[in-house]
């Protein structure tokens, strides 16, 4: 049997999937991309499914014995210790870039092109960092990075000046507090969007961290006065601005496109998630973390501070 198929990704069906699940004995757990096996097993399905593998040359002709390398595979899939996504959203739409399955270190890639199975070759820890980091341009320029450290009703009014901002070319003075949030929502596929939220998986909990609540008046004006200070907005007449050097940062939280980077352990006592959301903008590139209960951690990259940030994330703990 030649090894040539088994240097790069195989992509199998249903049919072939099952005759390997079945003959390694393999039937996957909670976590598991494949889906459960209907009992009782098709047989004939099964046999369309070997005599696939073995015309394939992924499994010997006797004894129907699967090469090690796809056993490991399905393996690392069928029973993870931990999975690794990459969504990449924009307005409207989310779109998976990469998921990952590891399993005692080996990581496996997994895909669905139509009504198939694609599993990647078996890779190192250090492979997967590097394949997440070559999609990043963090800023290469000196000078002074935006760093923002922001509590729930700060968040709040960072958000309801963004969204004004983004819809108008020029800035808007933002009086009241009624703005209505939206950069930032609900889960797709098992990757979360909201920083700090609780995955949306078979065999997990809905939930997470939902938007910042409105403000008090007292709240809002405590912001408002606190943002001011921080060199995030301007007053103006009748009300406050955002200072033009957010703009693109107020523009990419809103409109823009975002990558939201997420890893589940998968333990007995529970899920073990740790996510991070990268919104890039012209010429540069910010991370958003979750602070507190509703808060808002948001840093400019630059190429060291990017590999740590993905470091946090991606590494097994």
């Amino acid at each position: 049997m030649t090894d040539a198929p088994l240097a790069r990704a195989i992509d199998l069906d249903e049919a072939e999937l099952l005759a390997l699940r079945l003959t390694l004995e393999l039937y996957g757990d909670e976590h598991c991309p494949f889906g459960p096996i209907q009992p009782p097993p098709d047989p004939a399905r099964i046999e369309v499914g070997t005599r696939s593998l073995v015309r394939r040359g992924l499994v010997e002709r006797r004894g129907f014995s699967p090469d090690r390398d796809l056993t490991r595979r399905v393996l690392v899939v069928s029973e993870p210790d931990a999975r690794v996504v990459l969504l990449a959203t924009g307005p409207g739409q989310a779109e998976r870039v990469m998921d990952v399955y590891e399993r005692t270190g080996a990581y496996v890639e997994h895909a669905r092109p139509g009504d198939r199975h694609r599993l990647g070759p078996v890779l190192e820890a250090r492979e997967i960092f590097q394949s997440v980091r070559e999609r990043f341009a963090p800023r290469r320029s000196t000078g002074d990075f935006i760093e923002l450290g922001l509590d729930a009703p700060e968040h709040f009014a960072l958000l309801a000046f963004a969204q004004e901002l983004a819809v108008d070319a020029e800035a808007p003075a933002v009086l009241g507090d009624d703005a209505q949030l939206g950069p930032m929502e609900s889960t797709l596929d098992g990757a979360v969007l909201v920083p700090g939220a609780t995955p949306r998986l078979v065999g997990g909990e809905a939930g997470g961290i939902p938007p910042p609540p409105v403000p008090t008046e007292a709240e809002w004006r405590a912001a408002l006065r606190s943002l001011e200070a921080k060199d995030i907005l301007r007053p103006v007449q009748g009300g406050f601005q955002l200072k033009p050097y957010l703009r693109d940062l107020a523009v990419g939280l809103v409109q823009g496109a975002r990558s939201v980077l997420t890893r589940f352990d998968f333990r007995a006592e529970g899920w073990v998630v740790r996510d991070a959301t990268f919104v890039p903008v012209p010429g540069s590139l910010f991370v958003i973390k979750r602070r507190g209960q509703a808060g808002l951690r948001i840093q400019e990259l630059e190429p060291r501070s990017l590999e740590r940030a993905l470091h946090e994330v991606v590494d097994p703990i």
